[in-house]
C-alpha cells in the first residue's frame, strides 16, 4: 500500500511533535517529583535544626545531672538550674514549631518523655531516682529518640551529593550524643570516687569508640569537606582533643583504686569543648545543606517550568500542526486546480494529482514549461525596455539636433535689428523651443531615474540665494493669475551647506509649477523653507513645503499621484496640460537625497507637498543679520477685510532681524507715526490700499516701500508715487534686508571689484570643430568667431584626427555622434597620437545633443577634457575657454564699480535717528576709505596646487572674482615670492616638497598679516600640527562662492 503525499506530511509533522510531547511530560513529572522532595528536605532541615538544639541542651543537662546525683546533690547545683532553663527555652521553641506546622508529626515517645521531664527533675532534686534510671532510662532514651528524628532526613530520596551531606550531618549529631553520654557517665564515676567495675569499663570503651567515630570523607563537595577538616584539625581543636585523650589516660590509670586525679567539672569542660567542635562542624554542614537544597529547589522549579512551557508549546504545535496539515491539504487541492487550469492554457491534456509522486513530477514539468515561457517574456520585456531607452537617446539626438539650430539661430536673430512684431515672433519661437526642451528633458530624466543612473552632487552652495532664485521664477506666472505667492526662507540658513542645489531647485520648481497651474484666479501659494532639528548635531535639516489653495486631490487619487504620466484626473490633462512627470521626478529626487516627498490634500480646498532633507553644514562665513536692525521700526499697512500669509512671513523676517513692526490701518495713522518719528520705514501692500491712499502715504517723510505683483507695475507708474522701493511679490529675506538697510542712516558708496563683461572678452587662439551637421557647424563657428577664435571644421571623427595630426590647435570641440568615426573613437586616436609622438596635449571638449545626466563623467572617463551640450550657451563656452585658454584671453574695458552706479553699503546701524552726513562734508575720511579699498585690491594671492594645470584653473577663478593672483611652480618658488603685498596663500596639502612650518616662518618675517589656506582631498587626514600652522583648512571640492567668501574673510580682516 502506497502512502500519499498528504498522509506523509501529516506523519512527518505530527510524529516529532508527539515524541516531543512525551519527553516534555516525562521531564515535567520528574522535575515536579524532585521539587516536592527538595521542598520536604527544606522543611525537614528547619525542623532538624530545632530538634538538634533540644538534643544538645538535654545532653548538657544530662551530664550535669550525673554530677549532681554522684555528689548527692552537693555539686553543679547552679549550673544545673541554668541549664534546665536553657532546655526549657528550646523545648518551648520546639512546641511552637509543632503548633505552627501541624503536618509535622514527631514520635509519640518524644512527646511522652518531654511531658515527664518536670517529674524526673523533681525526683533528681530529691535524690529519689538513681543514676542509671535518670541517665540511661530517661535522658539517653529521650535524646536517642530525638537523634532518630533527625536521622529521618536521610530517608528522603535525594540526589547523591545532598544525601551524603545529610548523612554526615546525622553522623556528627550521633557523635555529639555519644560524646555527651561519655561526658555524663564519666562525670558520675569521677564524682563518685570509687573504682570502676568491668561492666562500667566496657561501657566507657564502647562510648569512646562511638564518640570518636564521626565520618565525613564521603562528602562530594570538596570545598565543604576541606572546611570541616580544617575546623577539626585546627590548633584549638587539636589541643582540646589532646587534652581529652590525656584525661582519659589518667582516668585509666586510676580505675582500679578509684583515686582519680581528674576533677569531674574539668572532665565535663573537656568533653563540652569537643562537643562544641563537633557542633561547629555540624553547623557548617547544615549551612551547606540548606544552600544546596535552596539551589536544587530553584533548579527543579526552573526545569519544571521549562518542561511545562515545552509541554504547552508542544501542545500548541500539535494543534497548529493539525491546522496546518489541513491547510496544506486544502492548498494542495487549490494548487492542483491552478496547475490543471495552467495545463489547459498550454494546450496540454495533463491530469495532475499532487498526492502521488507521478502527479508531482508532472507538476514540476508543467512549472518548468511555465518558467521558460516567463523567462522568454521577461527577456522580450527587457529588450523592449532597452529599445525604449535607445529610442529616447536617439530621439533626444534627432529632435535636439534641429532644435539646436532653431535655438541657436533664434539667439543670433535676437541680436539683429528687429521690428516690434518681429521681436514678438522671435520671443514666441524661443519660448516654444524652451517648452519643447523641457518636455524632452523630463522624459530623459525619468528614463535616467528608472535605470538608476542619476548621480546626486555634493557641492557647497548658499541655500538662501539658491532657494530664493527658484521661487522667484514663478513670481510672474503667479501674478498673471492674481495668485498671492508668499515665501518664507529661514534667515537662519546663512551658512553654506553641501548638497545638490540643482535637483532641490528642480523639485521646488516642479511643485511651484503645479501649484500655479492648479490654483484658481485669486488663490494663494505659500512656500516655506525652514531649518528644523536634525538628529545628527553636525548636520543641518531643512523642511520644504509648498502649499496652494487649488483644486485639491481626492483620497483615492493620492496613492497614484507620484506615478509616471499620472495626474489626479484625465480631465486635468485636457484642462491644464502637462506630461504628469514633474511629481514623479521630484519624488524620486527627494528619495535619492534621503528625503520623502509627501502630500496633504483636500478636494476643492488645496494641496500641500512637503519633504525634509539633511545636509552637511559648513562653518559660518556669510554675514549673520540676526538682530542687526534692533533700532529700526517699520510700519506695515494692514487691511481689515483681507489677510495674506505674506504678512506673517514679513513679521517673522523682522523679528529675526531685530526690527520692530508697528501695524497701521490708514494714511492718517502712518502720518502720525512719521510725525512722532516712531518709525523709519513703511511697508504698503498695493492689494490692501486704494490709489488715493497710496498717494497720501507716498507723501509721508518716510522710506515708503510698496509691495506689488509684477502685473501691477503699470498702475504704480501711473500713480507716480514718491516711494523708496518697489518690492515685487514674493517678499524674501534679501528684499527685507534691503528695506532695512535703506531705512538706516550713514551710507557710503561701496567699492565693487572689477567685473569682466562677456562682450569685452576675446581669445587669440585656434580651434578645431568636429561636427557632421552643417547647421550646427555654422552656429558653433559663428559663436567661437565672435569670441575671437580662428575656427577650422571637420565633418567626422576621422577627418578631425587627420587635421589634428597635421596641424596645431589650441582647443578641439568634438561632436560625439558622427559618421565614419565617432567622437570617442577620434579622441582615443588623438590621445594615442599625442602619446606616441610626444606632442603637447590639446584639450578636447565633447559636444552632444544627448543631454542625459552622467554623460559628462562618461566622456571624461573616455579621455575628453570637458563636456557641453548643444545648443551652445555663450557663458558656458566662455567658461570652458577661460579654463583651458586663460593665457590667450584678451579683455577690453572693465567696470570698476567706483562710479555713481556703485551700491550703497550701510556702515552704522546704531545711528538711525541722526542726520546723514554727505560725502562732501568728510572728504578726508572718504579719501582714507578709498585708499584703504585700493590697498585691499592691491593685496596679492599666491597659489600652489598639486599640478600646474590645477594652479592655472584655480588662479583663473580668483582672477575672475577680481583678485590679484600669482602662481608658484614649486614650494621653493612660493617662499621666494612672499613680500609685504602678499595677503593670502592657497597651498595644496598633497603638493610635493611643501613644508608648512617653513612657509609660516617666512610669512612672519615678510608678510605677518598674510593667512594660509590649506586645501586637502576629502580622503586625506589633516594632522593637528597642520591645522595649527594653517588659518583655514578646506576640502579641494570647492566652488566659486566658497572661495570668494574665504578670500574676503581674510582680506577684510586684515584691511
Amino acid at each position: 500500500m502506497q502512502i500519499g503525499v498528504q498522509s506523509k506530511l501529516k506523519l512527518i509533522s505530527l510524529f516529532p511533535i508527539t515524541l516531543l510531547l512525551a519527553f516534555a511530560s516525562f521531564f515535567l513529572y520528574q522535575s515536579a517529583t524532585n521539587y516536592l522532595k527538595v521542598q520536604t528536605l527544606n522543611e525537614r532541615i528547619e525542623y532538624n535544626a530545632i530538634v538538634n538544639r533540644v538534643a544538645t541542651q538535654l545532653a548538657v543537662e544530662r551530664g550535669l545531672t550525673s554530677i549532681y546525683i554522684a555528689s548527692n546533690g552537693k555539686k553543679a547545683i547552679e549550673k544545673l538550674k541554668k541549664q534546665r532553663a536553657a532546655v526549657d527555652r528550646e523545648i518551648a521553641e520546639f512546641n511552637r514549631y509543632l503548633s505552627n506546622h501541624p503536618e509535622v508529626k514527631p514520635k509519640k515517645l518524644i512527646r511522652l518523655l518531654l511531658g515527664m521531664l518536670g517529674k524526673k527533675r523533681e525526683q533528681i532534686d530529691t535524690l529519689q531516682i538513681d543514676f542509671n534510671k535518670a541517665f540511661f532510662n530517661y535522658y539517653s532514651v529521650l535524646i536517642k529518640a530525638l537523634i532518630e528524628e533527625i536521622d529521618k532526613v536521610t530517608t528522603i530520596g535525594l540526589e547523591h551529593e545532598i544525601a551524603n551531606e545529610a548523612k554526615a550531618y546525622v553522623n556528627f549529631a550521633k557523635a555529639k550524643e555519644y560524646s555527651g553520654i561519655e561526658r555524663g557517665f564519666m562525670s558520675y564515676i569521677l564524682t563518685r570516687y570509687t573504682k570502676m567495675s568491668d561492666e562500667e569499663l566496657q561501657k566507657w570503651i564502647h562510648y569512646i569508640g562511638q564518640a570518636d567515630s564521626f565520618e565525613y570523607d564521603f562528602i562530594n563537595d570538596e570545598e565543604l569537606k576541606q572546611r570541616v577538616h580544617a575546623l577539626l584539625t585546627s590548633p584549638e581543636a587539636e589541643r582540646a582533643f589532646e587534652a581529652l585523650t590525656k584525661a582519659r589516660t589518667e582516668i585509666l590509670h586510676s580505675i582500679n583504686d578509684g583515686y582519680y586525679t581528674i576533677d569531674p567539672l574539668y572532665w565535663f569542660k573537656l568533653n563540652t569543648e569537643k562537643i562544641t567542635r563537633l557542633a561547629e562542624a555540624q553547623s557548617i554542614i547544615f549551612t551547606s545543606l540548606k544552600e544546596k537544597s535552596g539551589e536544587t529547589m530553584e533548579e527543579q522549579m526552573f526545569i519544571a517550568l521549562a518542561s511545562a512551557a515545552l509541554w504547552v508549546i508542544t501542545l500548541i504545535l500539535a494543534t497548529l500542526g493539525y491546522i496546518v496539515s489541513r491547510e496544506i491539504t486544502q492548498n494542495i487541492k487549490n494548487l492542483e486546480a491552478i496547475l490543471q487550469s495552467a495545463a489547459e492554457s498550454t494546450s496540454k491534456q495533463i491530469n495532475i494529482n499532487l498526492d502521488t509522486a507521478e502527479g508531482t513530477a508532472k507538476a514540476y514539468s508543467l512549472l518548468q514549461t511555465i518558467i521558460e515561457e516567463a523567462r522568454h517574456e521577461q527577456q522580450r520585456a527587457e529588450e523592449a525596455s532597452e529599445a525604449k531607452s535607445l529610442f529616447l537617446a536617439n530621439m533626444s539626438h534627432e529632435i535636439r539636433t534641429p532644435l539646436n539650430g532653431i535655438v541657436g539661430f533664434t539667439e543670433l536673430l535676437k541680436n539683429t535689428e528687429l521690428k516690434g512684431e518681429q521681436k514678438e515672433f522671435v520671443s514666441i519661437i524661443e519660448k516654444s523651443s524652451e517648452n519643447l526642451l523641457e518636455i524632452i528633458n523630463n522624459i530623459l530624466d525619468l528614463s535616467k531615474i528608472e535605470s538608476n543612473k542619476v548621480e546626486i552632487e555634493n557641492i557647497v552652495f548658499n541655500p538662501i540665494e539658491e532657494f530664493e532664485s527658484a521661487v522667484e521664477i514663478y513670481a510672474v506666472k503667479a501674478a498673471e493669475k492674481s495668485v498671492n505667492l508668499a515665501c518664507f526662507i529661514d534667515p537662519r540658513l546663512n551658512q553654506p551647506i553641501k548638497g545638490d542645489p540643482t535637483k532641490i531647485k528642480e523639485i521646488l520648481i516642479n511643485l511651484l509649477s503645479n501649484a500655479v497651474k492648479f490654483t484658481n484666479q485669486g488663490g494663494a501659494i505659500n512656500v516655506e523653507i525652514r531649518k528644523v532639528h536634525a538628529e545628527d548635531p553636525d548636520r543641518c535639516a531643512i523642511s520644504f513645503s509648498v502649499e496652494d489653495t487649488g483644486i485639491g486631490i481626492s483620497p483615492d487619487k493620492k496613492a497614484h499621484i507620484f506615478e509616471a504620466f499620472s495626474q489626479a484626473d484625465t480631465s486635468v490633462t485636457r484642462k491644464f496640460g502637462g506630461t504628469g512627470l514633474g511629481l514623479t521626478i521630484s519624488a524620486r529626487y527627494a528619495e535619492l537625497m534621503g528625503g520623502h516627498l509627501q502630500l496633504e490634500s483636500e478636494l476643492g480646498k488645496g494641496t500641500r507637498f512637503y519633504f525634509t532633507l539633511e545636509f552637511d553644514e559648513l562653518p559660518q562665513m556669510n554675514e549673520d543679520m540676526y538682530n542687526r536692525f534692533s533700532n529700526v521700526s517699520v510700519a506695515m499697512y494692514r487691511s481689515a477685510g483681507m489677510h495674506k500669509k505674506q504678512d506673517d512671513y514679513i513679521k517673522e523676517y523682522l523679528d529675526y532681524f531685530g526690527a520692530t513692526l508697528i501695524p497701521f490701518g490708514s494714511p492718517e495713522e502712518l502720518i502720525k507715526l512719521a510725525t512722532e518719528k516712531k518709525v523709519q520705514s513703511a511697508l504698503i501692500d498695493s492689494d490692501y490700499a486704494s490709489d488715493s491712499d497710496l498717494r497720501k502715504m507716498g507723501k509721508t517723510p518716510l522710506h515708503c516701500n510698496v509691495i506689488i505683483k509684477s502685473t501691477q507695475q503699470k498702475r504704480i507708474e501711473n500713480l507716480k508715487l514718491h516711494c523708496e522701493k518697489i518690492l515685487y511679490e514674493p517678499i524674501n529675506a534679501t528684499k527685507m534686508v534691503s528695506v532695512l538697510k535703506a531705512a538706516t542712516s550713514g551710507v557710503v558708496k561701496e567699492m565693487r571689484r572689477p567685473m569682466l563683461e562677456l562682450e569685452h572678452i576675446g581669445f587669440k587662439a585656434k580651434a578645431l570643430v568636429a561636427e557632421d551637421n552643417t547647421i550646427n557647424q555654422k552656429l558653433i563657428k559663428r559663436t567661437l568667431e565672435d569670441l575671437g577664435l580662428e575656427v577650422e571644421l571637420a565633418d567626422n571623427g576621422l577627418e578631425a584626427f587627420e587635421k589634428r595630426r597635421s596641424g596645431d590647435y589650441d582647443i578641439i570641440f568634438m561632436d560625439i555622434s558622427m559618421p565614419v568615426m565617432d567622437g570617442v573613437e577620434a579622441t582615443h586616436e588623438i590621445l594615442d597620437y599625442e602619446e606616441d609622438e610626444n606632442v603637447p596635449h590639446v584639450p578636447i571638449v565633447a559636444l552632444t545633443a544627448n543631454a542625459l545626466k552622467g554623460d559628462r563623467e562618461r566622456f571624461l572617463a573616455e579621455g575628453l577634457d570637458e563636456y557641453t551640450t548643444k545648443p551652445l550657451i555663450r557663458e558656458e563656452i566662455v567658461s570652458i575657454l577661460k579654463k583651458f585658454l586663460s593665457g590667450k584671453m584678451n579683455t577690453g574695458e572693465t567696470k570698476e564699480g567706483l562710479s555713481a552706479e556703485s551700491e550703497e553699503k550701510e556702515i552704522n546701524f546704531e545711528t538711525s535717528a541722526q542726520p546723514v552726513e554727505s560725502a562732501a562734508e568728510k572728504p578726508a575720511e572718504n579719501q582714507a576709505g578709498s585708499e584703504e579699498a585700493e590697498q585691499k585690491a592691491r593685496e596679492r594671492i599666491l597659489v600652489l596646487k598639486k599640478s600646474p594645470l590645477e594652479s592655472k584653473i584655480f588662479a583663473n577663478m580668483l582672477h575672475e572674482l577680481g583678485f590679484k593672483v600669482d602662481i608658484a611652480n614649486d614650494a621653493k618658488e612660493l617662499i621666494g615670492m612672499i613680500d609685504e603685498e602678499t595677503g593670502l596663500v592657497f597651498v595644496d596639502k598633497e603638493r610635493e616638497g611643501l613644508a608648512l612650518s617653513a612657509l609660516r616662518e617666512n610669512l612672519k618675517l615678510n608678510a605677518p598679516h598674510a593667512a594660509i589656506v590649506l586645501m586637502t582631498d576629502p580622503t586625506s587626514e589633516v594632522t593637528t600640527e597642520e591645522r595649527e600652522l594653517s588659518d583655514e583648512v578646506i576640502v579641494n571640492l570647492v566652488n566659486r562662492d566658497l572661495i570668494r567668501l574665504i578670500v574676503e574673510k581674510f582680506i577684510k580682516n586684515e584691511g
